[in-house]
C-alpha cells in the first residue's frame, strides 16, 4: 500500500523511496493533490535528488489552482472536499494578508484532521457541534472555540461567494460559546520601566517589539511585518498595514520611540525588525515570558486576563492614553479597533478622571 506523509504546506505530501538514495538518505518524492473539474487530482512533482522541494511543489500546486479558477468550470458541491475549499481560500485570499498563518495552524490542528476529507455537502451541523464538544472537553477557551467555527464558516461563505459551492452552510444554527476575555491588568510606569531595562540586557529584538507595543499600542504581528518604506521617521509616523481588521491605520512616534529607530538600520523593502543573520520572526520570544517571571509580575494570579503577556502592552498603551484624558474614540482609532464597543472596555479608568475633574472645581471655590 502506498504511504504519504504530510508536510506543513496544504495539499503537498512526500513519499520515501525503497530503492533510491539521495544524500546518504532515502530519496524523497513529492506529490501534490488539488481540486481539478471537481474531482481531486494527484500529481507527482518530483524527487529530492532532482531539486525538488516541498516548498517548490507547493509552488506548482498554487499554479495549478490559478489555471483552474480561470476555466468556466464549476466545482461541484459533491465532490469539492473541506480540504480543497481550504486549499482555494488559503491560495487566493490568505496569502496576501500579513497574519494568514495563524489561520493555517488553526485548520490544519482542529479542521483538518477531522473534516478535511469530506465533501463540504455531507458536513454537518452535527459534525460542527462534535469539534465544539471536543474543543471545550480539552479545555479550550471559549474565544478559540469561536475562531474555530469562524474559520469554518468563512470557508463555506468564500465558496458561495466565488460560486463554487451552492449548498448549506453547517455552522449556521450552531451556538457559539460566549467568551469574555477582556485583559483588565496593564502596567504600572514603574512597572514598564523594569521590563525595559531587563529586556534591553537579554534581548535587543524582543527590547524593540516591546518599545513599539508599549508606545504605539501596536499588535506583535503587526510590529514583526513591518517594513522600511511603511516608516516616515522625520515625520515621526509609521503607516500599519495588513491589521488583524483588515484596515491601514497610522500610528505616531514619541521621542523614545523615534530615538530608538533612528539607530537602526531601516531600509524599504526589509523588515524593521528581523533577525540578525537573516530570516523573520513569526512569534513573540520566550525571552519576554521569562522575564516577566523573574519580575514576578503574574505571582499569585490565576485568573488568565489578569496574567501580563505581550499583549498587555498594548493594554497599558491605551490605559494610559485614558487615564490622561484621552477620548475613547481617539483611543479606538490609535489602537485599529473595528467597532467602539472593543474600545468600552477602557471606559471603567474614566470616572478618576471625571471625580478629578469636578475636584478642580471644588478647590477653585475653596481658594475664593
Amino acid at each position: 500500500m502506498t504511504r504519504y506523509t504530510k508536510t506543513k504546506f496544504t495539499g503537498v505530501f512526500c513519499q520515501q523511496s525503497a530503492t533510491r538514495r539521495h544524500q546518504g538518505r532515502p530519496d524523497l518524492a513529492w506529490y501534490i493533490v488539488y481540486p481539478l473539474g471537481g474531482k481531486r487530482k494527484w500529481e507527482k512533482i518530483g524527487w529530492a535528488s532532482e531539486g525538488y522541494t516541498a516548498a517548490l511543489a507547493n509552488q506548482v500546486r498554487a499554479e495549478r489552482i490559478r489555471g483552474e479558477r480561470g476555466h468556466s468550470e464549476i466545482f461541484s458541491s459533491r465532490d469539492l472536499t473541506l480540504d480543497d475549499a481550504w486549499a482555494i481560500v488559503e491560495d487566493r485570499h490568505l496569502r496576501h494578508l500579513g497574519m494568514w498563518k495563524d489561520d493555517k495552524a488553526r485548520y490544519n490542528k482542529h479542521l483538518g484532521p477531522t473534516l478535511g476529507s469530506y465533501s463540504l455537502s455531507a458536513i454537518t451541523a452535527q459534525d460542527v457541534e462534535k469539534i465544539k464538544a471536543e474543543l471545550l472537553d480539552k479545555g479550550m477557551a471559549p474565544a478559540t472555540i469561536r475562531h474555530v467555527i469562524g474559520q469554518l464558516r468563512r470557508i463555506y461563505n468564500f465558496m458561495v461567494k466565488w460560486e463554487l459551492y451552492q449548498g448549506a452552510d453547517p455552522t449556521t444554527h450552531v451556538a457559539l460559546p460566549r467568551a469574555d476575555n477582556r485583559r483588565t491588568r496593564f502596567l504600572t510606569r514603574e512597572e514598564a520601566e523594569a521590563l525595559l531595562a531587563c529586556l534591553k540586557t537579554r534581548s535587543k529584538y524582543v527590547y524593540h517589539m516591546a518599545m513599539f507595543s508599549l508606545y504605539t499600542g501596536m499588535r506583535a504581528a503587526e510590529i514583526m511585518n513591518l517594513r522600511g518604506e511603511h516608516v516616515d521617521l522625520p515625520g515621526g509616523r509609521v503607516r500599519v498595514v495588513d491589521t488583524k481588521t483588515r484596515k491601514d491605520r497610522t500610528v505616531y512616534l514619541s521621542g523614545p520611540l523615534r530615538t530608538m529607530l533612528a539607530d537602526l538600520d531601516i531600509k524599504p523593502g526589509e523588515l524593521v525588525l528581523r533577525r540578525p543573520h537573516g530570516g523573520t520572526y513569526n512569534r513573540v520570544s520566550r525571552v519576554f515570558e521569562r522575564v516577566v517571571k523573574e519580575l514576578g509580575f503574574n505571582e499569585g494570579i490565576t485568573d488568565r486576563r489578569n496574567l501580563v503577556v505581550f499583549h498587555s502592552l498594548r493594554h497599558t498603551f491605551a490605559s494610559w492614553l485614558v487615564s490622561q484624558g484621552q477620548p475613547l474614540y481617539t483611543v479606538g482609532q490609535l489602537l485599529g479597533h473595528s467597532t467602539p464597543e472593543m474600545t468600552q472596555r477602557y471606559a471603567h479608568l474614566i470616572p478618576e478622571i471625571q471625580r478629578a475633574a469636578v475636584e478642580t472645581i471644588e478647590n477653585y471655590f475653596n481658594a475664593q
